[in-house]
């Protein structure tokens, strides 16, 4: 063969190159040094390269990625650490190809069909790397100086079938999942199958054998009643009792006699159906085809670890907002916490999870690819960053909405990353509302197709959101849904020194404050030679704000009819206040300021004395009086002008 141009011969390929090629996997060219691929290589997620290709690659200096998948016939293990390859080893890992990494090993088995997820965090410290997904070959040097080896070279080793304990671990997909529930089956047969098995996965250690022959004998009888089928029935029991800990053995010898015992007694619908009317009728609930899960009290255990994407912060799942008025630095914000997740770095020192984030930028492109540009030019990331940008508007609210368009986008930037995804960002709501109305309850479907998204991939989804124009207001704009929908809420704020509180928490502590500065990057210049710039987050712990109190704002705003109620309150608490009674609890009065307090009945006196005597006043009538007072006092309160508890009010 005649080398091609700026290639070498087929004799002098790199092992780094000649193994994988003649292994049969896909493989491309990644960043020297790094795990970075070089440009695209999703053509390579569904097509082997040919050797010339390989040839010409091999001549310039770089790593090798290998793609996993049914492209190249593998699923990788990746074990991240020492601990992980020996809890692998514990559960049992057949001879079969393997590497060594920079800090744990991959373990390469032969792809079962259909699609195999990537999947993150699937044990402490284990990934596996399936459709989609890639790793960095033996031969490539890792950043940080290390050089990936084979333990067992595919040129000596085969590939092995994943084990059990594995296959118990990955969910069925979609597209796989009818090879253990098949269309055969009836409802009956289906939701009584799963009963089963959801009995044999919560069955306590000790008791799991008898769970186990329990299970199989039940379904034996449906599978000979005609209800489900028998071989891919048998396989699911199989590797569902493998994943809770039964020895491979042990199950084969269980699952064998109890399956022929099964075989002795068929059950099926009819023979609940021709029983008695009521019992019948009682029974017809199960007959459904996606059966509600049941957890028991006794089987629930604390969950202790991945509660935060942000610690403290934002949580693993669920939904959050960030929001304030415009200028306040809220989206700078959103994108700053954005890229801090897809580096897996500590966020104003808290700990944050790595992974991927997809940001849908619906307003504002040109300033936000300026941004981006500013954050990686100033933070300059060592290792490739899982972030996407969705650079388009959205409808995120209608019963048509375009929510199955960015699931569908997410998914495929899990399977280009590598990466699940923990983050989604909508920035902003206003510009993802459809033709909806946000002060109606059509925010309420707008909350709905956020959870949709959320718990499909199991990550956090966090709108970016305006504050009313009223600025006494600390609710986010719209209807009173999205704040309860919400498990976190960001409120930012402007000033001297640039803040973002927690004013909702839904499992932690709110309250905190977290402040920042913009600092000015300058990207380059335009075609008349002016700099052109942008702006990135800065933390900081001085805040150079003035404080201003809500109540000191609100006073400004108040109306003649709301001061004048004020104004009286002030003199009732002179001649009829006293000092607080012990009945009004200490969460509701700062004891250290208060002093005095009044009944409110002797404050409304004054207030009707005063507007009685006054000619020019319309609430002579004593009714028409009653109902403005009762609007300038919760006017008042809601204004954190005043306090009130139950008969006392008094002057904040």
């Amino acid at each position: 063969m005649v080398a091609l141009p700026n290639s070498i011969s087929p004799n002098n390929i790199p092992d780094k190159w000649r193994i994988p090629l003649s292994s049969k996997f896909s493989c491309f060219p990644v960043k020297s040094n790094d795990k970075k691929p070089v440009g695209s290589w999703k053509r390579w997620q569904t097509e082997r390269p040919d050797q010339s290709r390989i040839e010409t690659w091999a001549a310039e200096e770089s790593n090798v990625g290998i793609a996993t998948g049914a492209v190249s016939g593998c699923i990788v293990l990746d074990l991240d650490s020492d601990r992980a390859v020996m809890d692998a080893e514990a559960r049992g890992l057949p001879t079969t190809v393997k590497s060594k990494t920079a800090k744990g090993m991959h373990v390469f088995f032969k792809h079962p069909g259909g699609t195999i997820a990537n999947r993150a965090n699937l044990l402490p410290g284990v990934d596996i790397r399936g459709d989609g997904g890639y790793v960095v070959a033996p031969g490539s040097v890792h950043p940080s100086g290390a050089t990936y080896q084979w333990l067992n070279s595919p040129e000596s080793f085969e590939l092995a079938e994943i084990p059990a304990w594995l296959a118990g671990l990955l969910k069925p997909t979609k597209q796989n999942q009818s090879d253990f529930h098949l269309n055969d089956n009836s409802a009956y047969g289906e939701a009584a199958l799963d009963s089963e098995l959801s009995a044999l996965r919560r069955a306590p250690e000790g008791e799991r054998n008898d769970q186990l022959n329990r299970t199989t004998f039940a379904a034996s009888q449906l599978a000979h009643g005609g209800e489900i089928e028998s071989e891919k029935t048998k396989a699911l029991i199989a590797s569902t009792a493998n994943a809770i800990g039964l020895d491979e053995d042990e199950v084969e010898a269980t699952l064998n006699s109890a399956w022929e015992a099964g075989a002795m007694n068929p059950r099926s619908a009819s023979d609940r159906l021709s029983k008695n009317p009521r019992e019948a009728l009682e029974n017809t609930a199960t007959d459904v085809d996606d059966a509600l899960p049941l957890v028991w009290f006794d089987d629930v255990e604390p969950n202790l670890d991945n509660l935060w994407l942000i610690k403290g912060l934002l949580p693993q799942t669920g939904l959050a907002l960030i929001y304030g008025h415009p200028d306040s630095g809220k989206s700078f914000l959103a994108l700053d916490i954005a890229f801090h997740v897809a580096m897996g770095s500590q966020w104003h020192d808290l700990k944050t999870e790595k992974g991927l984030v997809v940001y849908v930028g619906a307003e504002g492109l040109a300033g936000l690819r300026n941004r981006m540009v500013a954050f990686r030019q100033h933070h300059n990331p060592v290792e490739p960053m899982p972030f996407a940008l969705i650079p388009t508007p959205i409808d995120m609210q209608g019963a048509n909405a375009d929510t199955p368009k960015l699931i569908a986008a997410i998914r495929q930037a899990c399977e280009d990353s590598g990466h699940e995804p923990r983050l989604i960002i909508i920035d902003t709501i206003s510009k993802t509302f459809g033709a909806g109305k946000e002060n109606t309850d059509d925010m309420a479907s707008y909350v709905a197709n956020c959870g949709r998204v959320a718990a499909e991939f199991d990550c956090c989804v966090m709108p970016v959101h305006h504050r009313p124009k009223d600025s006494e207001s600390k609710d986010p704009r719209g209807h009173s849904s999205l704040r309860g929908g919400c498990d976190t809420i960001l409120l930012v704020e402007n000033g001297q020194t640039k803040k973002a509180t927690v004013f909702k928490q839904k499992d932690g502590e709110g309250g905190q404050s977290y402040l920042f500065n913009l600092k000015t990057v300058q990207l380059g210049f335009d075609n008349d030679g002016e700099p052109v710039t942008s702006c990135i987050v800065q933390p900081t712990k001085n805040d150079l704000t003035i404080p201003v109190s809500v109540g000191a704002m609100a006073r400004r705003k108040l109306n003649d009819g709301q001061k004048l109620a004020l104004s009286e309150l002030g003199k009732a608490i002179e001649n009829h206040g006293i000092s607080i009674p012990d009945e009004v609890p200490d969460d509701r009065i700062n004891r250290k300021m208060i002093t005095k307090v009044v009944r409110i009945k002797d404050w409304a006196d004054s207030y009707f004395a005063v507007t009685a005597a006054d000619a020019d006043s319309a609430d002579k009538k004593p009714d028409t009086a009653k109902r403005t007072f009762r609007r300038y006092k919760e006017k008042l309160q809601t204004s954190e002008i005043i306090g009130i508890w139950e008969d006392w009010a008094w002057i904040l």
